[in-house]
């Protein structure tokens, strides 16, 4: 199955979206409170605007992918930012296991939790094993926990966003079409 002009759009839009608010509100919110749930909520917005315009394999990946670059060539210093590229396959691939219909469904919304906290889960393990403190694994599980709960705050305002525009049906059709 191949992408239309318009998935890829919304990959790109998504992406951007993502890579420029992280790149300019995420350390400034860092600083401030040491928490990472900011980065987490960004990321899962966005990965899950994508996913449910598109509800194809890849599509999520792709966004993943083409943020951490732009993120990465706006602040270089963030290289932290690999852990969501990364975690962003996963996502991809638990929102194809379980079934895009079955995630953005509004009777199995609790779904959408599942590659949620899955994908900011694994960021927190890599990002907290690989840039932070290898060393000391007490750290890297919570601070992966840290991110799971960023993954639950992310993924009930993403549920909430879009299970509410798929009642009233008015943003989809009006996403790119």
């Amino acid at each position: 199955m191949s992408w239309r002009s318009r998935d890829i759009a919304t990959i790109a839009i998504s992406a951007a979206l993502w890579s420029v608010l992280n790149a300019m509100l995420s350390p400034v919110f860092f600083a401030l409170t040491k928490m990472p749930f900011l980065c987490d909520l960004l990321g899962i917005l966005s990965l899950m605007i994508v996913t449910w315009r598109v509800r194809r394999v890849g599509v999520a990946t792709a966004t993943g992918l083409i943020a951490t670059l732009i993120t990465l060539s706006l602040n270089p210093y963030m290289i932290q930012f690999i852990g969501f590229g990364i975690a962003a396959i996963l996502f991809d691939l638990t929102c194809f296991a379980i079934g895009y219909s079955r995630v953005y469904d509004r009777y199995n919304s609790a779904l959408v939790l599942i590659p949620s906290v899955a994908m900011a889960f694994l960021s927190g393990i890599i990002i907290g094993s690989v840039f932070m403190g290898p060393r000391n694994p007490d750290f890297v599980l919570w601070w992966g926990l840290l991110h799971a709960v960023g993954g639950v705050v992310g993924g009930t305002v993403g549920a909430i966003l879009t299970l509410s525009t798929t009642k009233v049906g008015s943003l989809r059709s009006a996403i790119l079409s």
